[in-house]
């Protein structure tokens, strides 16, 4: 009896230090003097779910144990901008429906990061996810320039426009599909990194950057702008494979290995003009698009 009583007092105290560690993760949300929206994670593994509901309010949610100013949840209104800083951890951030007037700026550092944002709008786009093995998704993503008259586009003039990624050293994921903005930048520095471009409309300038990692892999389909520069770093063995795009001036340095498919995706789209209609016909598939809306 006495050694039951000894193992139930040690299992009573496991299981109050597994409390104390899943409350760890607690992420604080507040807005600041400028009406932006501050987000701010601790060296825990934070996720964190966004998005904005019909009437105009934000809901900030903690997944997988974390926490929202020590709660599920929080809601805010009337915000500009949003700042995001998860800090050390392996962190995951999602913003799923939003329009912002202002910018959007998204920070990770060391640990196993991931950053998903889309059917989004904002003045501007940074996503920095530090070392480590990163991925990052963007799908349906507008910029749009405010009106040059506003006090808004006066307080961030030479700010807004630019949807910039950096993914830090490490092995990286990058997927930007249906993203329009003046300028886009990416930068993956070291590591394999693959990064595909799908439907991107830069109306001024597409910047790549693969870094010095070897066996990167770029890979742009249907997407346009003026002038893109493209460059895969100059080490053995990158490869930049393209489709249907759509580029004034091409400026290709660092790949070894460059592939066109331009071919293979007028078959593919004669398929999908083929096949499509009859499998729109089907229950729940009627929305899906077709290549031309990329």
């Amino acid at each position: 009896m006495r050694n039951f009583s000894k193992a139930l007092s040690r299992t009573l105290r496991i299981e109050q230090l597994e409390t104390r560690t899943l409350m760890a993760s607690n992420v604080t949300a507040a807005i600041n003097t400028a009406g932006d929206l501050e987000i701010r994670g601790n060296s825990q593994s934070n996720v964190v779910a966004v998005t904005q509901f019909n009437s105009g309010v934000w809901k900030v949610a903690g997944l997988l144990g974390t926490t929202i100013n020590g709660k599920h949840s929080e809601k805010f209104e009337y915000i500009s901008g949003m700042n995001v800083s998860l800090g050390r951890g392996n962190d995951g951030l999602a913003i799923v429906k939003g329009n912002l007037d202002g910018a959007l700026n998204v920070r990770t550092s060391s640990g196993f990061d991931g950053v998903a944002i889309t059917r989004f709008t904002a003045c501007s786009i940074y996503v920095s996810t530090g070392a480590d093995t990163d991925a990052v998704l963007l799908a349906d993503v507008t910029l749009q320039i405010p009106d040059m008259e506003s006090d808004f586009a006066a307080q961030t003039q030479g700010e807004f426009g630019t949807a910039i990624f950096n993914t830090g050293s490490g092995d990286d994921y990058v997927l930007l599909a249906k993203l329009t903005a003046p300028d886009v930048c990416v930068y993956t520095n070291g590591g394999r990194d693959i990064v595909g471009l799908l439907g991107v409309d830069a109306c001024d300038s597409l910047s790549v950057n693969m870094g010095d990692g070897n066996l990167d892999i770029l890979a742009v389909a249907y997407s346009s702008t003026p002038v893109a520069n493209l460059s895969g770093g100059g080490n053995p063995v990158d490869s930049y494979l393209h489709a249907r795009n759509s580029f004034e001036e091409e400026n290709v340095t660092g790949f070894q290995f460059t592939q066109s498919f331009d071919a293979y995706a007028d078959q593919l789209e004669t398929l999908v003009e083929t096949y499509l209609p009859l499998v729109q016909q089907l229950p729940g598939l009627g929305g899906l698009p077709n290549l031309g809306s990329f």
